[in-house]
């Protein structure tokens, strides 16, 4: 009996070993990826965090400074295939502005997102990444696909800057808020219902 007992006693240390075993090194795992990635300030992930629904813009100009910034940001966004297949359309003549974007006034820009192989990937990162430096920058955004649409069907290619063989894919609205943006972030969004953990 008390040989059973210490095998039963020896056995259950072996697991319990095992297991904490299993966890340092997860942990450890965490702790290596933690350091590896850089650390975001509260402000960034609050831009990434918060739904922004305001769409309603004043005529205050935006500035050359504001675009080169968002212009940065857009071609230096990431590529999940590395092609940099995008190519980039600053509009800023008020005409051709509400043509694609009729929310636009005479103080904002628009930036048309055009691919030569319509890699919606790249340019989903694209226009994600034009939308949070104009945040970013204080000012306001509203994506549409419309725009993209009549310069796609209406034979406006030429008039937007889109290159032989590219399509415009998606329009990026960008100008000073005229009032106070609505921003709210859902607390109760519960992450397991969105993500599976492969461990």
């Amino acid at each position: 009996m008390k040989k059973i007992l210490l095998f039963s006693v020896l056995i259950l240390s072996l697991v319990f070993c095992s297991c904490s075993k299993k966890e340092e090194e997860k942990q450890s795992v965490n702790r290596n990826i933690e350091k590896a990635l850089p650390s975001f300030s509260t402000s960034q992930m609050e831009l990434l965090l918060k739904k922004h629904t305001n769409s309603a813009f004043t005529e205050d100009v935006v500035t050359v400074a504001q675009i080169e910034n968002i212009l940065k940001a857009a071609v230096n966004s990431p590529s999940a295939t590395n092609s940099k297949t995008l190519h980039f359309s600053a509009v800023m003549e008020e005409e051709h502005m509400k043509q694609i974007s009729p929310k636009a006034t005479k103080g904002c820009v628009v930036i048309v997102v055009s691919s030569i192989d319509s890699n919606s990937v790249d340019s989903g990162i694209a226009t994600q990444s034009i939308y949070l430096a104009a945040r970013a920058n204080g000012l306001n955004a509203d994506i549409n696909t419309n725009g993209a649409n009549i310069i796609n069907t209406g034979n406006l290619k030429e008039n937007y800057g889109v290159p032989n063989g590219y399509s415009a894919v998606s329009c990026i609205c960008i100008g000073n808020a005229k009032e106070n943006p609505t921003e709210t972030y859902d607390n109760e969004i519960k992450i397991d219902e969105y993500v599976t953990y492969i461990e």
